[in-house]
């Protein structure tokens, strides 16, 4: 069903979604509250690609009959997450262009920093973010003081040395905007594209790989190669130790555990088509930075302690509460706090790896 508004033809469209199935969509809508969302990607196995009248920059108007101009983007995640039948009021926009490039997530061709002082426009910037990801640059404009230095697609690791990894989009917009000028770690993605693809005949003889699977998170983790038999049919190609295997006759072996993807490889017939990449950097735990523990002792008000914390898990699926905004209110009695400080324990009592509520709750009392 089709209807008007602001002068433009709104599509009615009714979603509804499996027990067990995500609606499979990315939603961006940047901090301005004139600006409505968009749909940014629709994902190959969900159910809006299944509806079919869903696409990557229609613009939602409404979501289950509420206008989106007063929602924030987690209010729009909260809803989708919390029902199985959603219905959105949405118009295409033709001038959109999705992200066309597939990246290899949690695997970087290099890091760089990059100082970026903030104007009359802000940063001058595009953020995206990525749930269980990085966030990263969408765009960058002529105004951005690091123009020439930032990349587009380029992900964003720490913020004035904040851990951005699985940040809500309000959050890290929060951190973005508090600063006059911000350092960002950065790291450079690796392309799908430039995975080099190797065929290996299929015979009787060994093909002569030992894989190896890295202590990486196991969302990302990617078998490498560690041996090549001399004499084997892959000696014979280009493949080299120290490789990573994207892919194997198309299925992505990404995520995949060592117990499901070597009898993939060995199942395989006539041809073994492989995807592999190279010279990539794992980040491990967002970057390598020294640990220094300190001790601060501080004062609770009316306010509470003013502090905004923000929870998550790090790379290696463990909880971490970390300080994302010191806010005037906080009384410091001995000590110092940065952003971006991890908070280990409260009162002596270990913090470090319970959930964000429970943190909440101990700290209040």
């Amino acid at each position: 069903d089709d209807e008007d508004e602001d002068d433009v033809t709104l599509r009615h469209v009714v979603v509804e979604r499996e027990e067990s199935e995500s609606y499979g969509a990315e939603i961006t809508k940047p901090d301005d509250p004139n600006i409505r969302p968009i749909i940014s990607k629709v994902l190959p196995h969900g159910a809006f690609r299944k509806n079919g009248q869903l696409f990557p920059g229609d613009i939602i108007y409404k979501v289950n009959g509420i206008d989106t101009l007063t929602m924030t983007h987690s209010e729009i995640v909260d809803v989708m997450k919390s029902v199985n039948k959603i219905s959105l009021d949405v118009v295409s926009d033709d001038l959109f262009v999705p992200e066309c490039e597939e990246y290899i997530e949690g695997y970087f061709s290099s890091f760089y920093t990059a100082s970026v002082e903030k104007g009359p426009g802000g940063y001058g910037i595009s953020l995206e973010s990525k749930p269980n990801g990085f966030p990263f640059i969408r765009e960058v404009f002529d105004r951005c003081s690091a123009r020439n230095e930032l990349g587009e697609y380029h992900r964003i690791l720490r913020i004035n040395g904040i851990l951005t990894f699985d940040l809500e989009h309000a959050d890290l917009i929060n951190i973005v905007t508090k600063f006059s000028k911000a350092e960002f770690l950065m790291g450079v993605p690796i392309p799908v594209s430039s995975c080099k693809e190797v065929v290996i005949p299929k015979s009787s003889q060994a093909l002569g790989l030992s894989l190896s699977f890295s202590t990486h998170p196991k969302q990302w983790q990617i078998p490498t190669i560690e041996r090549i038999a001399d004499g084997s049919p892959s000696a014979q190609t280009i493949l080299r130790e120290g490789d990573r295997i994207w892919s194997v006759n198309g299925s992505k072996m990404q995520g995949m555990k060592e117990i499901d993807a070597l009898p993939l490889i060995e199942r395989s017939r006539e041809l073994i088509n492989f995807l592999v990449f190279e010279n990539a950097s794992e980040l491990r735990d967002f970057d390598v930075k020294e640990i220094s523990l300190h001790e601060v002792e501080l004062h609770s008000t009316q306010q509470g302690f003013g502090l905004q914390i923000a929870s998550y898990e790090n790379l290696q699926g463990q909880p971490l509460h970390q300080i994302v905004n010191i806010l005037d209110t906080c009384k410091i009695v001995h000590g110092t706090l940065n952003c971006g400080d991890i908070i280990e324990s409260v009162d002596g009592i270990a913090v470090a790896h319970i959930p964000h509520n429970q943190l909440m709750r101990f700290l209040m009392q």
